[in-house]
């Protein structure tokens, strides 16, 4: 988890793109009146604006978890906030697409996070695939007991990683501790005592060779359950 730009701000709605889903049904109703005949009802593939169930219902958040996309087979990890808040125990049905008003250009099922300190609370991850660096439109279908949902948001695919990827030796530099704070003040934001993940600095946990997750946040200024829910499993794992 990398920034601190608020994933709130990417946050967009399937309701507000250029559909007007009203359009067909009002002029049926017209022509019949008319005596004329309708048009016939397309068959062809749904538009990525027009997935999901007749009666879905619109608005559905979505809040990225991800700090970057890449070009292939990418990891998207996002929340899911329904009417009444977090919507946990869905199917929820992943979509992309270049332009709302076309046909997807691929799908994927995503599945619900249950780790330690995530239950319930609405995040799903999926594999999606990103033929090339750009923007795309994302749609996800949410099924659940008490009905279907959907919404969207836009994303931005890069051709390379900011970060050292899989496989790759991070740098070796050195990090606040609780013991060297480095003149860091505050060294934490947590209260009234710095998390456990200020024990040993990053240089001196590579040389150790064991098992290392290095987290960017600040706990008490998290303004969303989606950044926060991703601070407490690594910091009741840090040893």
């Amino acid at each position: 988890m990398t920034g601190s730009n608020d994933v709130d701000t990417k946050i967009a709605s399937l309701n507000d793109w250029r559909g007007a889903a009203l359009a067909v049904p009002l002029a049926a109703a017209c022509a019949k009146k008319s005596g004329t005949s309708p048009s016939p009802t397309p068959t062809g593939p749904k538009a990525l604006q027009d997935v999901g169930p007749p009666g879905a219902a619109p608005g559905l958040t979505i809040g990225d978890a991800e700090a970057e996309l890449l070009v292939g087979a990418s990891r998207y990890a996002f929340g899911l906030v329904g009417p009444d808040g977090p919507l946990p125990g869905a199917q929820a049905t992943v979509y992309v697409g270049t332009d709302p008003d076309k046909p997807p250009v691929s799908n994927a099922t995503a599945t619900e996070l249950n780790d330690p300190g995530l239950t319930g609370r609405g995040l799903y991850v999926s594999t999606l695939s990103f033929p090339s660096a750009g923007e795309y439109f994302v749609a996800v279908v949410a099924t659940t007991p008490s009905g279907s949902f959907k919404g969207g948001t836009k994303v931005t695919v890069t051709a390379k990683s900011k970060a050292p990827m899989a496989g790759q030796r991070p740098p070796a530099v050195k990090t606040p501790t609780v013991a060297d704070p480095m003149n860091a003040h505050p060294l934490c934001s947590r209260r009234p005592k710095p998390c456990s993940m200020h024990s040993v600095s990053l240089d001196a946990a590579l040389r150790s060779g064991k098992p290392t997750v290095v987290v960017f946040a600040a706990p008490a200024f998290c303004q969303t359950w989606v950044r926060t829910s991703s601070i407490r499993p690594c910091s009741g794992s840090a040893k």
